[in-house]
């Protein structure tokens, strides 16, 4: 019983001690935050590799303010008259909803004041306008800007406050609702302009939903743990951005707005955003499938999500529960002691790391796919963390174990019982080219029982790469030395001598005290062979020879 656990029960246990240990670590250092920022750009990449391609209608429409249009409307901010006549003149084209994503929280230009023609006429455009939404920032780090006062107590506006990771600054989750410390809720400018777009085809979040459902959908507030996120800031009602629009936003310029050059089917039923796109006003933002998106460009992002959640039953991404996530760390440490316990060569160990991996890889894109964030880095880690510290204990335990494998495997392949039979008694040694004189006296001895060492059948058994290893590890516990030569060159050959030159002087000290026999295969006399050798017995290839070499490695 003591044998039979110490060769295959303590090494299984050992290991999955060695893995046990390493998820422990692994999930510790997930929990302290160490893997949020690699967690995190692993999620940005699959994000830009599911993003685009969508052959769904995107009803939006951004109007874009760009650097010439400033230089042609009197500068920068647009005049209030600009935007009440650019306001006026695509209500006229019957969208479902108008997004103005421009602070208005003074008149423009300043000096005018409230009285100025230009303000008098963009109040009036806000207020008969009920499709329109503007926006306003809630200001929680204490810059904040306020609406259009024209539109102050109505329900036209949304706070424009975007989410910013605090690890990288990219945006990865909308914010739709934030309360403040008397109770009061108020709705984002994206989710507003959204849920007018949606009203208007009797789509209606469900008064009796505990979180916020649209359609059959139902978006879960994010938590601050959630995914590769530790300690993320969770107040309000976040959710994770998805990304999956269209590659770009149908947009129209400004010019063609105001000449009236717009096609109606481009603006009518359809969320029109209008915001600016230029360098010159830095109204970007950095996501995971642009680092320079323009803040309308993001609020359509939103816009976007929501509908397609609305009306199509596209779900946000969810994540594991945290005892999934665990567990699944957990799964791939075993699997990856159970790789360095069985990997016997390094090219094997290479090949297994690699696949596991790259299953790994797959299972992140298929869950992003199927809208499921399935942590990638932290089982990433325990699976290649294992399998090295096992494979090392592997390599402790192989040298401990006298570097005989190779003889119960060759055991256990041949009889099929899997018990462990006795080390090598004899070491054939021979020059590449007499491997087929060799091989002919090997196939002899162990049809014969004899448990004999050949480098060209025992090395392939062994499935160690280090050969010299177990060729030394042979010499040391053989107790015969068999040289098989075809000519007096071939046993002089340095690899061929250092072998028999070793048993030699093993055997004139006293350590080996079995025999040293010459096998010609050739036409090689005595006098041929170097003088250590001449002293021995020397036997020519042949079947009654064979047959001497075997009585004298039997006994």
């Amino acid at each position: 019983m003591g044998p039979n656990w110490n060769r295959f029960w303590l090494p299984g246990l050992v290991t999955l001690a060695i893995s046990l240990a390493v998820a422990a670590a692994v999930v510790g250092l997930r929990m302290a935050g160490a893997l949020q920022p690699t967690e995190l750009a692993v999620y940005d990449q699959y994000v830009r590799m599911r993003h685009g391609g969508t052959t769904r209608t995107c009803p939006i429409t951004i109007v874009a303010i760009n650097d010439e249009d400033y230089r042609n409307l009197d500068g920068h901010p647009l005049r209030d008259r600009v935007v009440a006549d650019l306001l006026d003149k695509l209500a006229a084209l019957s969208p479902s909803a108008i997004g103005l994503d421009l602070i208005r929280e003074m008149p423009v230009p300043f000096e005018a004041g409230e009285e100025s023609p230009g303000a008098k006429q963009l109040a009036e455009s806000l207020r008969r306008n009920k499709r329109i939404i503007a926006i306003y920032s809630y200001g929680r780090d204490g810059n904040g800007f306020a609406p259009p006062k024209a539109l102050v107590g109505s329900n036209q506006l949304g706070f424009a406050d975007l989410l910013l990771d605090q690890t990288d600054g990219v945006v990865r989750r909308a914010l739709i609702y934030i309360s403040n410390n008397a109770g009061e809720f108020f709705s984002s400018f994206a989710l507003e302009v959204a849920l007018l777009h949606l009203n208007r085809q009797e789509v209606y979040p469900d008064p009796q939903a505990t979180y916020l459902k649209l359609g059959d959908v139902t978006l879960k507030p994010f938590e601050s743990n959630d995914g590769g996120y530790r300690g993320a800031d969770a107040n309000g009602y976040q959710f994770l951005m998805d990304y999956r629009g269209p590659d770009s936003f149908l947009t129209l310029s400004v010019a063609d707005v105001l000449a009236g050059r717009v096609k109606e089917q481009d603006v009518r039923d359809r969320i029109v955003l209008i915001g600016t796109i230029t360098d010159t006003v830095k109204d970007y933002f950095h996501t995971p499938i642009n680092r320079q998106m323009y803040g309308v460009e993001v609020h359509a992002r939103i816009v976007d999500q929501l509908v397609r959640a609305a009306l199509h039953g596209e779900r946000p991404t969810s994540v594991w529960p945290a005892w999934t996530e665990r567990g699944w760390a957990v799964l791939w440490a075993i699997l990856g002691g159970v790789l360095g316990l069985m990997a016997r060569t390094p090219s094997a160990f290479c090949l297994g790391a690699v696949m596991g991996i790259a299953g790994l890889g797959l299972s992140g894109y298929l869950g992003m796919a199927s809208q499921i964030w399935v942590p990638v880095v932290p089982p990433s880690l325990t699976w290649l963390l294992s399998s090295v510290v096992v494979m090392s204990y592997s390599r402790v335990l192989d040298k401990r174990h006298g570097g005989f494998r190779f003889a119960q495997k060759t055991h256990a392949a041949r009889t099929g019982d899997g018990k462990s039979p006795p080390p090598p008694n004899v070491f054939i040694s021979a020059k590449s080219a007499d491997y087929e004189h060799a091989q002919k006296l090997y196939d002899y001895l162990t049809q014969a029982g004899v448990q004999a060492f050949f480098s060209r059948e025992t090395l392939a058994q062994t499935g160690n790469a280090d050969f010299r290893k177990e060729i030394d590890i042979a010499l040391d516990h053989t107790k015969h030395m068999i040289v098989v030569t075809s000519s007096a060159e071939h046993v002089n050959t340095s690899w061929v001598e250092s072998e028999w030159g070793f048993f030699v002087t093993e055997k004139r000290s006293g350590r080996k005290a079995g025999n040293v026999i010459t096998v010609t295969a050739g036409p090689v006399e005595a006098k041929d062979l170097p003088p250590a050798l001449r002293r021995y017995e020397i036997i020519p290839l042949t079947e009654d020879g064979c047959a001497r070499v075997l009585s004298y490695v039997a006994k």
